[in-house]
């Protein structure tokens, strides 16, 4: 990959612009990838208005890559024409570095066509480098340029290299071809490699092929190093994929999960027990993506992943890469499209078992990952972005955790809340999310412990009444999470166990703790007994993703904010068609509450966090129809209700979301609602609302149909 090594063919030269170049560029890969993003810092840009006024950026976000095909060629008619400066003019005083950027990326990419034969080619690199099975032999190649002799050394030989001595080319890459022996290959599958390889002070050191597929480590030794393994099993115990890939979602919704600390029991769960025990679970809960953790082979287990000493290996914790092919051919069986968490950013400094002075003398400038609101990221690249089709909104779950430790409820801001969940720029996708691993790894909580924390052992009970603590607590934590999802993004992600309020923290074993895996689990037990309060918390949220399901308001880009009333203490807004209505007041409930809409006509309840099933007091009457009035001049948001043309009526207790949805009717069908809506606009154009001649004649028209 191209942030491992300037060289992915021999052919290619490393003193060429490619090699020189510090800038990385994101690899096209078959699974889509959660990518570290390197953000180049030097220009600032103005601030501007929220997404459903204009545009808006300044916050933190770590672009989300998927299968972005876009392709470009750069003349000068491209740099005078930028896409993305039409989409925000905003940015038109920076088009020279818009131009600077496009030039640099057309150039990169010149070369990779010319020497690579394309982006597709040279994201291959697993192909040619490594271990590779070729007519009559294993083919091995490593790129050293610095090394002054190389040997391949393993079970194989002995760990003698002196009959395996590797060729350099002009280029810096190592190469042998080992011939096979009575038509099976010399080396055998499952066993240990080496590359060996001598400094130019003459002195030899042995380290793990950088391209290895396998890596293990001696369980009964402590802090023992990793050991690289050869990775190719005959036929008979290859796994084979026996589902074909999901379609691509239109909006993701997110399942985060490590596979390690995802058994109930205090130990390293495996690929395969991952699969057959947790996929449902995510499948039940209706997320349509799973996004794995801690994927790639890290030495030290509590970094949760982000010290990678072997990047195209799997984490061997868990299992073996068929191991791994099984759980994401479970994942497509159950429609779940997967995503890989890939950390180029974070390799670890490890030496014997890692990359670090794997050169001999060379590639390393650290750059810190995006935290700019980079304008363009999130724009496809023949417009002059980066490509990335989403980038994750970072600043939200900062803001839920600064209002759970510094602010009491009737300090929470309306306003401020509503403010931070459209801050992103316009046209650029982002994926919400209240809370994921980083809020609770150690030294912080998850939100569910921040709103119950020691209630949460002895008060989740059915049995008994539940306290104010866990009424607030199990209120909030359902209108945190779902506004966080319903206005942050076009996205949403979960982190495994957050669904149903997983209490405490996470903390890996490590010697701080005794080496325990007590906080590195998942406690499923806990959802899955019935009399315990969990289980409301997870039915919300599979609710949640059923109503992105039926009514796919993740990828309405009708997306406007009515009311942020902060005496009252409620938000409204509508997504697509949908009126979502959150009173965060801890006490007030309002009868005949009025909230503004776009579309006339008659609205029920969609979804309802006071109802029984999700642990609420069911005081909202969801068999109840609620018809709108006209407000003001039709045209002229000035004479409407908060900017809406339509208004109706509502229940809303305290603590408490809901929402509604427009009841398509039968044109033909007699019912006492068509004749109050009918009414309603019949008594607008009495007192001249209806300016619109054709409009009084339609109203005349539908007040006979429902009374004949």
């Amino acid at each position: 990959m191209a942030t491992l090594s300037p060289l992915l063919n021999p052919s290619f030269s490393p003193t060429s612009q490619a090699s020189k170049n510090k800038h990385r560029f994101p690899t096209q890969t078959s699974i889509p990838l959660f990518h570290k993003l390197h953000a180049f810092n030097g220009f600032t840009f103005p601030s501007a208005k929220p997404i459903h006024y204009t545009v808006r950026f300044g916050f933190k976000g770590v672009g989300v890559m998927t299968d972005d095909k876009s392709t470009m060629s750069t003349t000068d008619e491209d740099l005078e024409n930028i896409a993305i400066l039409d989409v925000d003019p905003a940015l038109r005083p920076y088009k020279d570095h818009f131009n600077y950027r496009l030039k640099r990326y057309a150039d990169q990419k010149k070369l990779i066509d010319e020497y690579e034969g394309g982006l597709e080619e040279f994201a291959k690199g697993y192909s040619k480098f490594g271990f590779n099975r070729e007519e009559g032999g294993i083919v091995y190649r490593e790129w050293a340029p610095a090394a002054q002799e190389a040997q391949v050394i393993g079970d194989f030989n002995g760990w003698n290299g002196s009959n395996h001595q590797m060729e350099k080319s002009q280029f810096g890459v190592w190469s042998i071809k080992i011939p096979d022996v009575a038509g099976n290959p010399a080396i055998p599958h499952n066993s240990k490699v080496k590359f060996r390889f001598k400094h130019s002070d003459g002195v030899w050191v042995d380290r793990i092929p950088s391209w290895i597929k396998y890596a293990t480590v001696d369980p009964t030794r402590f802090a023992a190093p990793y050991d690289g393994v050869y990775w190719d099993p005959p036929l008979s115990e290859r796994y084979q994929f026996k589902y074909p890939r999901p379609p691509k979602p239109k909006a993701p919704r997110i399942y985060e999960a490590h596979v390690g600390m995802s058994s109930s029991e205090p130990r390293i769960n495996s690929y395969r027990k991952f699969a057959d025990d947790i996929l449902p679970r995510i499948r039940e809960n209706n997320y349509n993506t799973v996004q794995l953790m801690a994927v790639m082979e890290h030495s030290y287990y509590a970094s949760f992943g982000y010290h990678v000493t072997n990047f195209f290996a799997v984490s061997s914790r868990s299992g073996t890469p068929e191991d791994l092919k099984y759980l994401i051919d479970k994942a497509h069986s159950l429609g779940l499209h997967v995503l890989m968490d890939v950390v180029h950013s974070h390799a670890s400094n490890n030496v014997t078992d890692g990359l670090n002075g794997y050169d001999v003398g060379q590639n390393a400038t650290v750059i810190a990952e995006d935290v700019s609101g980079m304008p363009g990221l999130g724009r496809p690249v023949s417009e002059g972005g980066i490509g990335f089709d989403y980038r994750l909104a970072m600043a939200i779950p900062d803001k839920w955790i600064d209002y759970l430790k510094n602010k009491k409820d009737h300090e929470w801001s309306m306003k401020e809340i509503s403010s931070s969940l459209t801050n992103r720029r316009y046209t650029e996708k982002c994926v919400s999310y209240a809370e994921s691993h980083d809020q609770a790894i150690v030294g912080d909580k998850t939100i569910a412990f921040f709103l119950m924390d020691e209630e949460m052992y002895s008060g989740m009970s059915c049995l008994t009444d539940a306290s104010p603590t866990v009424e607030r607590g199990i209120a909030l934590h359902k209108m945190i999470h779902f506004i966080t999802m319903a206005l942050g993004g076009e996205g949403y992600l979960n982190f495994m166990g957050n669904e149903f309020g997983h209490p405490e923290w996470i903390d890996f074993p490590r010697e701080g703790n005794g080496w325990s895996y007590e906080k590195s689990r998942r406690q499923w037990n806990l959802v899955d007994t019935d009399h315990l309060r969990y289980k409301f918390m997870n039915a919300f949220d599979r609710a949640m993703n059923l109503l992105d399901d039926k009514f796919s308001f993740l990828t309405s880009t009708k997306q406007i904010v009515s009311s942020t009333d902060e005496e009252d203490k409620v938000i409204v807004f509508e997504r697509g068609d949908l009126v979502f209505v959150f009173n965060f007041h801890p006490e007030n409930t309002y009868e005949g509450y009025k909230v503004g809409c776009d579309l006339p006509g008659k609205y029920r309840v969609a979804l309802d966090s006071d109802a029984w099933e999700f642990g609420g007091h069911g005081r909202v009457g969801h068999d109840i129809d609620h018809f709108t009035s006209p407000e003001g001049i039709p045209g002229v948001p000035e004479t409407n209700f908060n900017n809406r043309p339509n208004s109706f009526k509502v229940l809303s207790p305290a603590r408490t979301c809901v929402v509604y949805h427009r009841v398509e009717e039968n044109k033909n069908e007699n019912s006492n609602g068509n004749v109050v809506a009918a009414k309603e606009r019949l008594t607008a154009e009495d007192v001249g609302i209806v300016t619109d001649e054709s409009t009084a004649a339609h109203v005349r028209e539908t007040l006979e149909e429902s009374t004949s």
